[in-house]
């Protein structure tokens, strides 16, 4: 018989590999925990309570006689009662197993337990009633919590004693208030099983009771989070979107789908056994995005490259790994630069949107998904100052009243909406730095644009951006990250003696902001995109796909 087995923690990757840090190490459950040899270094005994006049106990590991072989003998020693005929003197022992221990924090939650042990009275004679009062108990935090209502010890040959369903409440201690905590945020607990005596008599007495094959074993809910990429933090908020979890089995294709409750959390219904992918679907409310024909409204997370299933449910019913975590990427506010014609700001976000929320499933083998929730407000038409105006005025209370108050977000600002990030940075009373986890530059003109003379009045000569760059200096902490496009020489005034401009704005303009003096923006990169434009429908910043798929790294990347 196998000395100690318990089911292995198995690491659950994350399952949106460029996106999403490792989790805790989820165990399959049911989690068992078992021991049928007793080894005396895997065992502890505690004497943890005490009445009267009390006693001792003593326990060794038998070599044979067990069922079968080594089993657990243990000795209580009761001294006489205070006052006859009341049980006033007690002996309480936890006998905790060193290698039982789980962390709900790290592992998940609890929904109850299940206790198992064979039990035989070994002091002969003895009153065939009486023998040992023992039950499941576990430690936490220190105390120690144990079923009220025993099983004894009392047969003569070797019998197989339970109890099941015990959840949280089934536990009381003489030391601790309530009972012990097997949600999430519990401490770890360690496991074993307490054995008990009183005496009611003047008589002192002992007895000596054997236990072989102990087991604990472990249900957790059928839950997981939905989680931004910290780990931490839930998606759902009760003004936010709407998230479900979906199982799609891999025999039949049927779909199992859930919705998160407002801390995140979804219950995964039962499930035949097979095969499933996991995937998790973010519905932005309408009112709080952008509405054009192609943006989505959906995000779905994860995509990943793995073949293998997310989920496995055996014959059993053991689901591995359970509970999981599903993460998503933080969301993105995409600024949107100067428009022209009839198509307001955010159109000119349309293909990126849809590539960072991937709204339909697609080939990925080639192009891998980075994730982002993207959210576009319009902020109509104007300079930058305009911009960051209805931005502040119409946008930001309820775009941060998506999520909840510890979520950071990404800013994108494409052309002039890069300085409206920067303006953003120091005057927003809505969205302080402190909830900007980074900000990427596309085709920003920190210094200003090339064809500004052809326009005269927008703010966007050298001179201007001198001006603006003498005010708005500080990036308090907020890292950046810059695109330009190069590689144009069409238009002499943006050529500058060499060719590193996307037609609108030179390259020299975007990287500029490291050199803005008395500035403290730290830029951790700089990219230039070869023949990429500033605002083509093909080859521009937010159209070109090596330009998308740039951006989206930058916005996804942990």
């Amino acid at each position: 018989m196998s000395r100690f087995l318990a089911s292995a923690a198995i690491a659950l990757a994350p399952i949106n590999i460029l996106a999403a840090r490792a989790l805790a190490q989820p165990l399959p459950c049911p989690t068992t925990f078992f021991d049928g040899e007793f080894n005396v270094g895997d065992w502890e005994e505690i004497v943890f309570h005490v009445d009267g006049n009390g006693g001792t106990a003593s326990s060794t590991q038998e070599l044979s006689g067990g069922n079968p072989d080594r089993y657990r003998r243990v000795v209580h020693s009761i001294n006489p009662a205070q006052s006859p005929g009341t049980p006033d003197t007690c002996l309480y022992v936890f006998h905790r197993s060193r290698l039982s221990t789980y962390d709900p924090h790290l592992q998940g939650a609890i929904a109850s337990i299940d206790f198992a042990i064979d039990s035989k009275q070994l002091d002969l004679p003895f009153p065939t009633s009486s023998g040992h009062g023992f039950s499941i108990a576990l430690r936490q935090n220190g105390s120690v919590y144990f079923v009220a209502a025993p099983l004894i010890a009392q047969e003569t040959e070797w019998t197989h004693k339970s109890a099941t369903a015990l959840n949280a409440e089934s536990f009381t201690s003489f030391d601790a208030q309530g009972h012990p905590d097997f949600s999430q945020s519990g401490l770890p607990i360690e496991f074993g099983f307490r054995t008990a005596n009183c005496n009611l008599g003047s008589t002192p007495y002992t007895i000596t009771d054997g236990y072989d094959n102990w087991s604990v074993t472990l249900h957790a809910p059928r839950t997981g989070r939905v989680l931004f990429e910290d780990a931490v933090t839930p998606v759902r908020v009760a003004a936010g979107p709407r998230v479900s979890v979906i199982a799609r089995s891999r025999t039949d294709g049927a779909r199992h789908a859930v919705d998160a409750s407002d801390d995140g959390s979804y219950y995964l219904p039962q499930l035949a056994p097979g095969d499933y992918d996991i995937v998790a679907r973010y519905e932005l409310p309408l009112r709080y995005i952008y509405s054009y024909p192609r943006w989505p409204r959906v995000v779905w997370q994860p995509f990943d490259l793995s073949t293998s299933p997310d989920l496995t449910v055996s014959a059993d019913g053991t689901i591995n790994p359970c509970p999981m975590d599903i993460l998503f990427p933080w969301p993105a506010i995409l600024l949107h630069g100067r428009i022209g014609g009839s198509n307001p700001g955010p159109s000119q976000m349309t293909d990126l949107a849809a590539w960072l929320a991937i709204a339909r499933p697609r080939d990925l083998s080639t192009s891998p998904r980075f994730g982002i929730i993207p959210i576009a407000p319009d902020m109509g038409s104007g300079n930058y100052y305009s911009f960051e105006n209805a931005l502040e005025a119409n946008h930001l209370s309820a775009i941060t009243g998506l999520f909840p108050s510890q979520t950071r977000l990404r800013v994108l600002g494409y052309s002039q909406g890069g300085l409206v990030a920067r303006i953003l940075l120091e005057s927003s009373t809505v969205l302080p730095p402190a909830r900007i986890e980074r900000v990427v530059q596309a085709g920003t003109p920190n210094h200003g644009s090339c064809l500004a003379s052809f326009y005269p009045g927008t703010g966007l000569t050298e001179s201007d951006l001198d001006s603006f760059n003498s005010v708005w200096t500080h990036s308090y902490g907020v890292p950046f990250f810059q695109i330009a496009g190069a590689g144009s020489c069409m238009f002499p005034p943006c050529t500058f003696g060499h060719c590193n401009s996307d037609r609108v704005v030179d390259s020299d303009s975007v990287f500029f902001l490291g050199q803005v003096p008395g500035a403290d923006y730290t830029v951790f990169e700089m990219m230039t995109l070869q023949g990429v434009t500033h605002f083509d429908s093909q080859r521009g910043l937010l159209h070109d796909p090596s330009s998308i798929n740039e951006i989206a790294r930058l916005l996804s990347r942990p």
